[in-house]
């Protein structure tokens, strides 16, 4: 019967088309991507909402302009996600036997969006890096499709 309880677990994870993290913020402005980038300076340190193509990998969880800019990984078409809030509910510390497996069922569940299109709301910060102007989202709701 114990073994039962994270099979059906997982299978619920896996087989949901709407995967839903954080609570939703009403009267955030939506954003579209390709105005977002190039215009960074005008939404800096302001929550936002704002669509794209979702990838979830170590130091690189991030949304691109287009599914092609994700292949290409074309960090100019790209902003990356913070994806550390805890309202995410995304486990990150890996203490305990409970909290792995949660991990591991959160993250197949991430993987399984992997290139399809994302919402995510939260603070717009522009980070300069090597003569870039980076954009990062401090994520606190996130709907993957």
């Amino acid at each position: 019967m114990n073994r039962l309880i994270p099979i059906t677990i997982l299978s619920l994870c896996l087989c949901g088309c709407i995967s839903e993290y954080g609570a939703p913020s009403a009267g955030v402005p939506s954003v579209p991507l390709a105005d977002l980038l190039n215009n960074p300076a005008k939404w800096n340190k302001q929550k936002i909402r704002v669509d794209g193509f979702f990838i979830y990998e170590l130091e690189g969880d991030a949304i691109y302009l287009t599914r092609a800019d994700l292949e290409k990984k074309n960090s100019n078409k790209a902003v990356f996600l913070g994806l550390d809030d805890p309202a995410l509910r995304i486990p990150y510390a890996t203490d305990g036997i409970a909290n792995k497996w949660r991990q591991f069922i959160v993250t197949m569940s991430l993987n399984r969006h992997r290139g399809k299109t994302a919402s995510v709301t939260g603070f717009f910060e522009v980070m300069p890096y090597g003569g870039l102007n980076l954009g990062h989202i401090k994520v606190s709701q996130m709907t993957l499709k």
